[in-house]
Formats: structure tokens, C-alpha cells, sequence
């Protein structure tokens, strides 16, 4: 028997911020740098461009419980942290906002 792994609109969103880095580049310290982007930075631009901004709060609150931090910008911005950081946390956070149906 295999696992499949449905994908919630929130966990959509933040693989495709996961994405969005990915492909344009991470910033620290402001929202937005060309098309660079800070976490909540890229999780805005997914949620502006799907319409999507009711999912604001649970996204970034699932964030925050997974990142054990009440201000993800500050986990963010912190001088160690790279863009792989990033991008793992929220491809992981997704992953738990994932469903898993037996097929």
C-alpha cells in the first residue's frame, strides 16, 4: 500500500514560497530587495497572487509554531541563517500541513 500526500491550500502556498526563493533569492532585514524576498516576503507574494490572503494567518502562525518563534521576520533576518534554511522550513512546514490518504 502507498501513502499519498495531499497538498492543503496552505501547504501550497508555502511550497510555492519555498519556490519563489528558490528561483528569485532571499533577502534579510527588509520585505523585499528586486526580487529577492524575506520569508513572509515570498509568502506574501504566493498569497497576493493567488487571491489567497485569508490563509495569511494560519500560514504564517504554522510557521511560527514550527520555527518555536512569535516573529518569524527575526528568525529570518538572523546572521547565520541562509536561504536553504529557509526554503527547508517551509517545504518542511508544508509537508506538515499535508494530509496523508492510504491508496
Amino acid at each position: 500500500m502507498t501513502s499519498l500526500r495531499l497538498l492543503t491550500p496552505a501547504a501550497r502556498i508555502l511550497l510555492e514560497a519555498a519556490d519563489y526563493i528558490e528561483t528569485n533569492g532571499h533577502c534579510k532585514h527588509v520585505y523585499r530587495v528586486g526580487n529577492k524576498a524575506c520569508l513572509l516576503g515570498a509568502i506574501d507574494i504566493v498569497l497576493e497572487k493567488e487571491h489567497a490572503e485569508p490563509f495569511r494567518f494560519h500560514v504564517v502562525n504554522a510557521m511560527e509554531v514550527y520555527l518555536g518563534t512569535v516573529d518569524v521576520a527575526y528568525w529570518n533576518d538572523a546572521p547565520a541563517r541562509t536561504a536553504e534554511e529557509v526554503i527547508a522550513a517551509l517545504r518542511s512546514v508544508a509537508l506538515s500541513l499535508s494530509t496523508s490518504e492510504a491508496k
